[in-house]
């Protein structure tokens, strides 16, 4: 077994959340267990307890390195469509979303399916990460419609993200019962549909 002063603890934390990955990728969300990555990379679970608080920690530091990834997958996607086409823009975060679910589908799970008592709070890195996320959807949504109240962009952000991740999680399931036709088509007609609505809405 590895020393302890064989790694720094940021090292020891990169070996960690790379081997949470590793299990989570290969053997499903309920393979994810303290022991296992410790024994993994050569560590004690009292170890990798000085680096992380407990499970769900390191649990929010691992969602957290999925939104990275989706984060940069979405603006090298985007790139210059996101001052030019605000409904454009819309489809190829949607079309992005779904493909980073088919590609990461565990670590996508991972991010919805872990849960922590009513008693523990999330950190504020973790949700500042969560809403950079949303930003994405909010910023066109807001170009469309720039008379919309705050109140009501935030509504529509969450409502139209809520639609997508439908789409994605029912995809997964391989429970979209539509014959012949792809996840793209719908997407598209979300859009179309809801946008077109959305321009139009009025606010006072």
């Amino acid at each position: 077994m590895a020393r302890r002063n064989d790694h720094s603890r940021e090292q020891l934390k990169e070996l960690a959340l790379i081997a949470g990955e590793q299990l989570i990728d290969e053997q499903g969300l309920s393979a994810l267990s303290t022991r296992k990555i410790a024994n993994q990379i050569g560590y004690s679970v009292g170890t990798l307890y000085l680096i992380f608080n407990n499970l769900d920690d390191l649990c929010w530091h691992i969602n957290a390195r999925s939104m990275a990834k989706l984060d940069e997958q979405l603006s090298a996607n985007i790139g210059s469509e996101k001052a030019q086409d605000p409904c454009k823009t819309l489809q190829i975060i949607a079309y992005s979303y779904l493909d980073f679910a088919s590609r990461w589908p565990n670590r996508w799970a991972l991010m919805f399916e872990h849960h922590t008592s009513d008693e523990v709070s999330s950190p504020q890195w973790l949700d500042e990460a969560i809403e950079k996320l949303f930003l994405y959807v909010s910023q066109p949504l807001r170009a469309l419609n720039p008379s919309a109240s705050d109140a009501s962009l935030t509504l529509a952000t969450r409502s139209l993200w809520c639609a997508m991740h439908g789409i994605a999680a029912l995809n997964s399931q391989g429970k979209l019962f539509l014959t012949g036709i792809g996840r793209e088509p719908l997407v598209n007609d979300l859009l179309t549909r809801y946008l077109s609505s959305w321009q139009q809405e009025t606010f006072a």
